[in-house]
Formats: C-alpha cells, structure tokens, sequence
C-alpha cells in the first residue's frame, strides 16, 4: 500500500540561518624543475599583490556591501533551486487555500530551505503599506550608527500614526528602530529617512532601491520609507520573500518585531528624559508562542498586509505572507492551518 505523500522536511542546523554550498576544493600538484621561471613566476605574482593590496586599501567598500552581496547571492541561489513540494500535493493544497483564504497575493514558504508551500498572485504588483519598513530598517541598519543620537526637527502629525515627538527632541537610532518595528509609528520611519547620512531623504530612498536590485527584487520600487500609497512605492510577494530572507538574518531587528511591548526612551528639548510605553501591531504575538515576527501593515490601496514568521519545529520554520487582504490575520492563520494539516 502507497504510503500518503508528506511534505519533505530537510534537517537543516537551526543555528546556521541559511544554507552555505561547500566551497570547491581544488588539488594542489607541486612542479617540477624549470626553477628559473618559477623565480621569476613568483617576482610577477608578488607586484601583481603589491598592486591589488594598494587599490583595496584606496578603493575598500563598506563591510555591509560585502555582506548584502553574499545574502544577495544566497537569496538566488535558493530561487535558482526551484524547491517547492511534490506536483500532486502542491496543487492539494491550493484547494483549500482558493477556498478560505481571501488576500489577492498569498505566499507561504520556509525560509531554512525556499521551498514553496501555497502561493495565490505572488507575482503580482501591488502597494505594500508597511511592509515598506522592512527595507526602511535594512538600510538604516546597515548605514547608521545605532548609538548615534538624532535631534528631531520638526513634529509629523500628518502622518495620522505618530510618536508625537516635538521639535528639539532628541533619541537614538535604534530607539527609532524600535518605535518603528514594534509600533510601526510613521514620523520614526520619516525621522530615520531625512537624517540619512549620504544625501538625507533622497539617498535614503536611492538606497532602499540599490539594496532591492542587489537581492533581485525586480517588481519592486520604493518611493518612501513608511509605506504610505504611492503608485511608485509597490513590490510583490514573491519580492518580498527576497526581502525577508536578509531581513531574518539581523538577530537585533528580529527582538524588535517579535516583542509584544517595549519602552521608547528619547529626552525633550529641555534635557528631561522621557519614557512611553509601546505596543506592537502584530497581533500573533501573543497568540502563538512559535511566532517570531515580523511585520503589518494597512493603507487603503494596499489593504490588510501581514508577513508572519513561524518556529515549525524541529529546525524548521515558516513564512506567510498576505496582501491585499480583508482580514490580514484570519487569511495568515488559515495558511498556517493548512501547512500544519498537511502533515496530519
């Protein structure tokens, strides 16, 4: 009798984040004679390093280019393998999917090994909401200094979710990371974006672009850090996958979203510390001790959006994504049933 079809489970060390292909080992043969050119073999090789050392040292790039580079890299090497499950059940769970699950794009995957679960419109563009703070802390991450302190200098109440900072304030980075990952607050995202260090709003932006071209985020464009309706500010769910594939890999902004609370330290103009209790969007958390994130988001164009991150146990893990939804928690619940039916 044909033993039912299960979903492949790969063991993969819960501790390496993602999968490394082994480097090719290459043997090494000692040559024979000819010792004269070898002399002179090793005077060229030793100008040739001279010379490489001299343009590193004038030309070096940032570590966090080397770092999104190799992420990039891995990012496609996974899309490039295609994993995804058995044909037959494949289309088996879409069934249920088409029938329970609303939101217009639908994806749901694990992150150890890309391999697809369901997806529903994956390919398609659409605004993002929120979801926009992902690459907004990606980039602040990777070119701020999180100590570093920043004076507010005007109040953002036109953008509806705020803090409510005043002028003069003063807070670091990374308690705006933290206002803007846990709380989703709009004015941290904006406050983060002007105080760019390389060409202020406009670089910030700029680089929100260059990271999502580097991880192969071809149906995507920024055009703000918060996520506000803009037709220039879209990306779809099979980019952000890409997205959250490096976004995962940053433990510091992983503690932001999976926390259900946190408190907002900044001082006033006056020199008076100040404390405000936050709380977080998501409302998995809480919900499900297995969550670890990540991130909501709503506009009217955009609809419900959720990016959830699961623990699947043994040393697996799950990500759904919904866009477009009308209840954003309801359609990423039923995809995390389904996944774990499927294995009943």
């Amino acid at each position: 009798m044909a033993q039912p079809l299960k979903p492949p489970r790969i063991k993969i060390d819960i501790n390496t984040g993602r999968i490394k292909p082994p480097s090719p080992v290459v043997e090494e043969k000692e040559p024979k004679g000819h010792f004269p050119m070898l002399v002179f073999a090793g005077v060229v090789l030793s100008i040739l390093a001279l010379t490489l050392s001299a343009l590193l040292i004038f030309n070096k790039q940032p570590e966090t280019s080397t770092y999104l580079e190799v992420v990039a890299h891995e990012t496609l090497i996974f899309e490039d393998r295609e994993l995804r499950l058995p044909n037959q059940y494949f289309e088996k769970l879409q069934e249920p999917i088409a029938k329970s699950v609303i939101a217009e794009s639908v994806l749901s995957y694990n992150p150890k090994t890309y391999q697809t679960y369901v997806e529903r419109g994956a390919n398609k563009k659409r605004q993002i909401a929120s979801i926009t703070k992902l690459m907004t802390a990606i980039v602040v991450k990777e070119n701020f200094d999180l100590d570093s302190e920043i004076t507010i200098q005007k109040e953002y109440k036109e953008l509806e979710w705020y803090v409510g900072f005043q002028k003069d304030d003063k807070i670091k980075v990374s308690e705006l990371l933290k206002a803007m990952l846990v709380s989703s607050y709009n004015d941290a995202a904006m406050i983060l974006a002007e105080n760019f260090p390389n060409e202020g709003f406009e670089g910030f932006i700029g680089k929100m672009n260059e990271i999502a071209d580097l991880l192969g985020m071809e149906d995507s464009n920024f055009a703000n850090p918060h996520g506000f309706d803009n037709k220039d500010n879209f990306s779809t769910a099979n980019d952000i996958r890409k997205l959250v594939q490096l976004f995962i890999t940053h433990q510091d902004l992983l503690e932001f979203t999976s926390s259900s609370s946190a408190e907002l330290v900044y001082k006033e103009g006056s020199g008076l510390i100040k404390r405000k209790k936050i709380y977080t969007t998501n409302q998995f958390i809480g919900e499900y001790s297995t969550v670890k994130g990540l991130k909501t988001g709503y506009t009217t164009s955009a609809g419900a959006c959720l990016v959830a991150y699961f623990d699947a146990g043994d040393g697996d893990e799950l990500v759904t994504i919904v866009l477009g939804a009308g209840d954003r928690f309801a359609d990423s619940r039923r995809l995390l049933e389904i996944v774990n039916e499927s294995y009943d």
